[in-house]
């Protein structure tokens, strides 16, 4: 019974991952039309994201592989605090339109920057 311990965690992780993955990935064009974006703005924030994050995974990955101090159990939780906060203030209303979207692909970029 022990030895299922570890796999059950696994699956724990990678089950909550994927589901802040599809729920930010699915409703983005819902939540962020709902901000008066146009279809062409929305596509260009996703697009933004999916450049930072390709720019900034092998940095992160770097630092996860050489650092000493830094584990990847911290690295993950600390990307993972990042999501929630950006999360967090996209759902306050009244926010500007640019904030929305700066808020929107930090929250994107930093999600796929966990996928590695």
């Amino acid at each position: 019974m022990r030895t299922h311990i570890p796999t059950i965690r696994y699956a724990g992780v990678q089950g909550s991952f994927w589901m802040g993955f599809c729920i930010c990935f699915s409703y983005a064009s819902m939540f962020l039309l709902s901000r008066g974006y146009t279809n062409s703005q929305i596509g260009l924030i996703i697009a933004v994201a999916g450049i930072i994050s390709s720019v900034l995974q092998p940095l992160v990955a770097g630092l996860a592989d050489r650092s000493v101090k830094i584990t990847l159990r911290m690295l993950i939780l600390l990307l993972s605090v990042i999501m929630v906060l950006f999360a967090a203030l996209l759902y306050f209303p009244g926010l500007h339109f640019l904030w929305n979207a700066v808020f929107y692909i930090v929250l994107l970029a930093t999600l796929q920057m966990l996928t590695p």
